[in-house]
């Protein structure tokens, strides 16, 4: 007889199999909807000394899991995908650039201890969420950065010219005036970050741009069986990188992240030409998938 196929997604099994428990319990008890299924997972949790036990608590994770549909476990299997992202090869790097300038002191002490990347991860998700999701929004910027230029030109007023960081940014004023010169129905939120030099790249300032989409509705079938209509906003996001290198001022440019859609990215460096403008090159735009859970 054909054994039953698991439910359960690879970024979960993978959460189960190698976080902490404690902490892989605490994400997957995460409910970010009225629609999301209480797995009902045990309270009471192991000796996280007792191997044994701690091995039988991770198969009872996964024992109750496989009760469930797979449509059921796809927003936890999408919290774990992001969670594993920022755990894995640069992405902790990105979180920790970001952790860095974000947290208080008590908060990065508590980030420091965490004995492992993934345990890195996953507290970040739970206790400093913004932070978590600026940190994705610098390492899914990380990816674009090396495309071919277009060229543009445009006056640059140089006696002006100061030197620029986050701290300097008025992220309210600059968020107002986007609302307004863009004609947005909704405010959006600027975040300005610093971010630290690499061997590709010089140190550079990311804002990222935060506002909603066009209004939207979907047809949502309620538990008594009959059908509703939900009306919503989905969030867009815009992540430009502003770089300055040796002679020349640059930006680089990410277009709005919708969920499930392929979103353009540009980028831009700007050059000075010896009749003191400064040429923008205008990198070719790049596609991504954004199925943010």
């Amino acid at each position: 007889m054909a054994r039953k196929a698991s439910p359960i997604g690879p970024h979960v099994h993978c959460l189960i199999e190698d976080a902490r428990v404690d902490l892989a319990r605490a994400v997957l008890a995460v409910r970010e909807g009225e629609n999301e299924p209480d797995f009902g997972l045990p309270a009471e949790l192991p000796d996280l000394a007792d191997e044994e036990a701690v091995n039988e608590f991770r198969q009872g994770l996964l024992q109750t899991l496989s009760e469930y549909d797979p449509d059921e476990l796809r927003p936890a299997e999408q919290r774990s995908r992001r969670v594993l992202a920022l755990a894995e090869g640069k992405g902790i790097d990105s979180l920790t650039a970001i952790t860095e300038q974000q947290l208080t002191d008590e908060q990065a002490l508590k980030f420091d201890r965490q004995p492992d990347p993934l345990c890195k991860s996953i507290w970040a998700f739970l206790n400093a969420r913004q932070t978590f999701e600026d940190a994705e929004s610098f390492h899914f910027a990380r990816k674009f950065r090396d495309y071919g230029k277009l060229y543009d030109a445009f006056e640059v007023e140089l006696e002006k010219a100061v030197n620029l960081n986050s701290g300097a940014i008025d992220e309210i004023a600059l968020a107002g005036k986007i609302t307004k010169v863009l004609q947005l129905k909704t405010a959006c939120t600027v975040k300005a970050l610093d971010l630290p030099a690499t061997p590709a790249h010089p140190a550079s300032i990311m804002l990222i741009v935060r506002h909603g989409g066009p209004l939207s509705s979907v047809h949502d079938h309620r538990n008594d069986g009959r059908r509703g209509t939900i009306y919503y906003r989905p969030p867009n996001e815009a992540t430009l990188i502003y770089t300055e290198a040796p002679s020349c001022h640059g930006s680089r440019a990410g277009c709005p992240r919708g969920a499930g859609r392929g979103t353009p990215r540009s980028d831009f460096h700007a050059s000075p030409s010896h009749s003191g403008t400064r040429r923008l090159q205008r990198c070719r735009a790049a596609f991504r998938p954004c199925d943010r859970g």
